[in-house]
């Protein structure tokens, strides 16, 4: 099991408190919050890699979210939705690639605009969200 990078964070699910996610010594992911006496402690393959997909939730292309109240169910259905969202995009600009050969791609590049322009709203939204 390969050690996960121990500079990551998540927010606690009760308080939005930063948390470090720190290594056993089984070299596990585990969370701790002081203030809640929340413990939390990762032990399997499947649960490690859904945390490593929250952290990079957290840190979506390159963009911090640090600033943000992550107490807020709002904010992490938001972030959740961008991140989708680019996925989606990047899934049909490899489309795009492939089928302009053929000169079919006009109704992708349609797609890809539209999933521009709603990924913008969000980008919006999360602005007026940050503390």
């Amino acid at each position: 099991m390969r050690k996960m990078n121990n500079k990551g964070w998540v927010p606690c699910f009760l308080c939005g408190n930063q948390l470090e996610i720190r290594n056993s010594k089984r070299e596990k992911p585990y969370i701790v919050c002081d203030p809640c006496g929340v413990q939390i402690f990762i032990r399997r393959k499947e649960g490690i890699n859904l945390l490593k997909g929250l952290l990079n939730t957290f840190s979506c292309n390159g963009n911090s979210y640090i600033g943000y109240s992550f107490g807020n169910p709002k904010l992490l259905a938001l972030v959740n939705r961008m991140e989708h969202l680019q996925e989606k995009r990047r899934e049909l600009a490899s489309k795009e690639e492939f089928f302009d050969w053929k000169g079919t791609n006009q109704g992708i590049q349609v797609s890809i605009n539209a999933l521009d322009r709603e990924i913008e709203k969000i980008k919006e939204q999360l602005e007026s969200l940050k503390n």
